[in-house]
């Protein structure tokens, strides 16, 4: 074989592996593809007949839900609604309506005050402090206003809150009552459940105002202003609810003594319990 040949025998050999090499990345490319394409119509196929697909050390982990019987299911409703023995929970069984009020996060926890802050920025600096422990006063502050508001009479053992879907919940908190408060776009909601006759019938609040005067409106409504005359806060007339979801707002009113106490009262009348009062 002469150099020539031999040089054209030595460049179709090289010719013919790189060939070999571009389809064989080719061949890996479309193997690739191919996979990928499977799984993802694996995982839709999955997550439409009720899988889970979790991240987990950059693989993908699909698992079944499987309600009573699947721990990790089980642990997670725990730590987002605070589990089976969640008062809430009750409360919508019972109300499922309220589960349509609007519901703000409760915030920025303060260690050193152990209790939540939620900041309102609108037109006007407004700021909300809402406390862990039942019997500290809650704070409004707005424009050189400020308002505390204390409960009294509630039974100091059960003044620590469970945290269930973002609420403060006290249970027994007076006798057969539940006491759920959380934070709304208007500020603090607070709902109040009697869960018989044997509930109270008034419940008392202490008022420190500093900012000007306080008044019993018309409406109901429990009205702050400034020395401008302005309105700063409002403690909305309660409304209420009976078991049997009729509205007994006729029965709950507001009293007002010497603007520094806040009295509640329920009049018994003809209802049917448990009662919801928001």
């Amino acid at each position: 074989m002469s150099i020539v040949d031999n040089y054209k025998y030595k460049k179709s050999i090289i010719f013919k592996r790189l060939k070999d090499m571009k389809i064989y990345r080719y061949d890996r490319w479309r193997f690739g593809i191919l996979i990928g394409i499977t799984l993802l119509l694996f995982i839709i196929y999955g997550v439409e007949n009720g899988w889970t697909v979790t991240m987990m050390s950059n693989q993908i982990v699909l698992s079944k839900v499987i309600a009573d019987s699947n721990m990790l299911y089980k642990n997670n409703y725990s730590k987002i609604t605070g589990g089976d023995d969640c008062a809430w929970s009750n409360v919508l069984a019972d109300f499922p309506f309220v589960q349509d009020d609007t519901l703000v996060g409760l915030g920025r926890y303060d260690q050193e005050k152990e209790g939540y802050f939620g900041d309102y920025l609108s037109q006007e600096a407004f700021e909300v402090f809402l406390p862990n422990y039942f019997g500290q006063a809650t704070f409004f502050s707005k424009n050189g206003a400020a308002l505390f508001i204390s409960p009294v009479g509630f039974e100091e053992a059960n003044s620590k809150p469970k945290l269930c879907q973002q609420r403060l919940v006290y249970d027994e908190i007076y006798p057969s009552t539940l006491y759920v408060r959380m934070f709304n776009d208007g500020g603090i909601k607070d709902y109040i459940i009697l869960k018989d006759a044997s509930a109270p019938t008034t419940i008392s609040f202490d008022l420190n105002y500093y900012g000007g005067r306080v008044e019993l409106a018309p409406t109901g409504d429990i009205v702050f202003y400034g020395d401008d005359g302005s309105e700063k806060f409002k403690i909305d007339r309660m409304m209420g609810y009976d078991s049997e979801h009729r509205i007994i707002d006729d029965s709950i009113s507001y009293q007002l003594l010497d603007s520094q106490t806040l009295i509640l009262n329920i009049a018994p009348g003809d209802i049917n319990y448990p009662v919801l009062l928001e």
